[in-house]
Parts: structure tokens; C-alpha cells; sequence
């Protein structure tokens, strides 16, 4: 008869591997730091495109609603303000999501330790010395001259 203990294991890790075990494998591909790194960076790449068209519509706002002079504006402050804008919002972001993405892979990594852990409880521990001695005519006797013919023929090779 099966025993309960192990039908409740192979449940949980059937129901891990159908759930979140391949989201856990891709984060799992990566270190810490460079999963982090990843997200980030993408995270980044939309903020500055965002940002930037922010900043375009500011800028078509000033010229069309408040008819600004083109050639009277103060390119310089503008170019400042922009840029401050932009750095605020990427340092902000990257605080966040670096928190964010530390979570989310510590998790993973809780998860399938937990995985692994249950993966233990099902396979039975390998024998240590109770293995009994293969028949006489299976076992192998070990090469007498096991690396000593090769490493003088590769001497020998090297001094050719």
C-alpha cells in the first residue's frame, strides 16, 4: 500500500510544477545581482522613453497653448529641468525595483529550496556499505599502470 505521507508530497510538488516552477526556473537562471541588473535595466529603458515623451508634450504645450518664442526660450534651464526630471524618476525607479526584484527572487529561491527539500523526503537515502560485492565475473580490476604509461608518453611527446 502506498504510504499517505508520500501521496501528499507528490501532490505538493505536482501542484508546484504546474503552478510556478517554470517561472521559478527562468529567475533561477540567472544570479542575484544580474536577474536584478536585468530588470532594471528594462525598467530604465521604458522610464527614459517615457520620460522623454513627457518631456516632448511639455514642450509642444509651451509652444502651441502658451505661445512661447522658440528662439526666446531658455534651451539651457529647459535642458536642466529635463534632466533633473530624468534622473529623479530613474534613481526613484531603480530604489523600487531594485526592492521589488530582490523579493521576487528571494522568494524563488525559497520556493525551490522548499521544492528540493520535499524531492529529498521521496528518494530514499543511498546505501552506504550494506551494497553487496558485484559477481567476480562483472567487476573490473583496475589498470595497473593507470597514468604512469600515459604521463611518460606525454613526456616523451614534449620533449619531441
Amino acid at each position: 500500500m502506498l504510504d499517505p505521507q508520500k501521496v501528499i508530497t507528490m501532490t505538493k510538488l505536482a501542484i508546484y510544477d504546474k503552478e510556478g516552477a517554470e517561472e521559478d526556473l527562468n529567475i533561477d537562471r540567472f544570479f542575484r545581482h544580474d536577474y536584478i541588473y536585468r530588470q532594471n535595466m528594462w525598467i530604465r529603458l521604458y522610464l527614459l522613453i517615457g520620460c522623454l515623451v513627457v518631456i516632448g508634450l511639455r514642450v509642444l504645450h509651451m509652444l502651441a497653448v502658451d505661445q512661447a518664442d522658440l528662439f526666446a526660450l531658455d534651451f539651457r534651464a529647459e535642458l536642466i529641468k529635463a534632466a533633473v526630471f530624468i534622473l529623479i524618476v530613474l534613481v526613484g525607479y531603480t530604489i523600487i525595483g531594485t526592492i521589488q526584484y530582490t523579493v521576487v527572487y528571494e522568494r524563488s529561491q525559497r520556493r525551490m529550496r522548499e521544492y528540493f527539500a520535499l524531492l529529498d523526503e521521496l528518494t530514499p537515502p543511498a546505501p552506504e556499505e550494506d551494497a553487496p560485492e558485484p559477481p567476480a565475473a562483472t567487476r573490473r580490476e583496475p589498470r595497473r599502470t593507470h597514468g604512469t604509461a600515459s604521463m611518460d608518453t606525454r613526456k616523451h611527446n614534449k620533449l619531441l
